[in-house]
């Protein structure tokens, strides 16, 4: 991550700035967290989310003074110092670049800790929204919601039907529900949809059952299959009455 950030180092000015992980969706008050930022001073702010476990996440020992005074990396649940966790949203100075090392380089390991025990990073917490959309049910959390909200960019393409996101060229012959279908997909008659996210040109059979899946570009959805929690690989073919629970198509 930190090697990321150096790299943008010759397009930025010579002021703060933020930095945000693109894998999450976030509700983080962006301005608010400037102000208290600039408010506290130091080299760095991290926003800030609760979570009852912390062990996929850096932890911070975050003081009534709102300073961090030890960040963890990923601890394990009995070392953990708490159940506050970097949420992936950052307030720097440009200071920050002086304390990178060069080459790869984690920002969490080898700068926040550093600096966390000199009193200069800032913790921001936040109430909303936090997802860390790394894994399969967090990625269609993160699709739920863009749903509930009606937060959906597609480029004049699209748009919203009832409770679901219908992309251009869909023929929708059954009604999803609270899913979001990719450009150029069907869903034929009697298909149930139901909390997914279909990609673009993917085929639903007759009387199909899809249940809080992952469905890849252009994959082929046989007439009666029934299909819950699975992750499904792009260009795929499910034969016409196939069940699974779970898991990846094809198995991995």
């Amino acid at each position: 991550t930190g090697g990321a950030i150096a790299n943008c180092r010759s397009h930025l000015r010579d002021e703060t700035f933020c930095v945000m992980n693109g894998d999450l969706l976030s509700s983080v008050p962006v301005e608010e967290m400037l102000n208290f930022h600039n408010s506290q001073g130091g080299l760095a702010t991290i926003s800030l989310w609760e979570v009852e476990d912390p062990t996929r996440f850096g932890v911070c020992d975050i003081r009534e003074d709102g300073k961090i005074y030890q960040f963890q990396e990923k601890p394990a649940l009995d070392d953990a110092v708490s159940n506050m966790i970097n949420a992936g949203c950052y307030i720097l100075e440009p200071a920050i670049f002086e304390r990178m090392p060069d080459g790869p380089h984690s920002m969490e390991r080898d700068v926040y800790t550093e600096i966390a025990s000199e009193g200069v990073l800032n913790g921001f917490g936040f109430e909303g929204h936090f997802v860390d959309a790394g894994t399969p049910p967090s990625w269609l959390e993160g699709v739920q919601i863009c749903l509930d909200g009606g937060r959906w960019s597609s480029g004049g393409r699209g748009g919203f039907a009832n409770t679901s996101w219908i992309g251009d060229g869909v023929f929708d012959g059954a009604g999803p529900l609270s899913s979001a279908i990719g450009h150029g997909s069907t869903i034929s008659p009697g298909a149930d949809v139901v909390r997914s996210a279909l990609m673009s040109d993917v085929f639903i059979g007759d009387n199909a059952s899809v249940v809080e899946c992952l469905i890849g570009e252009g994959a082929k959805i046989g007439a009666g299959v029934k299909l819950e929690g699975v992750v499904v690989d792009y260009g795929a073919e499910i034969p016409e009455g196939y069940s699974q629970v779970g898991g990846t198509y094809p198995e991995s």
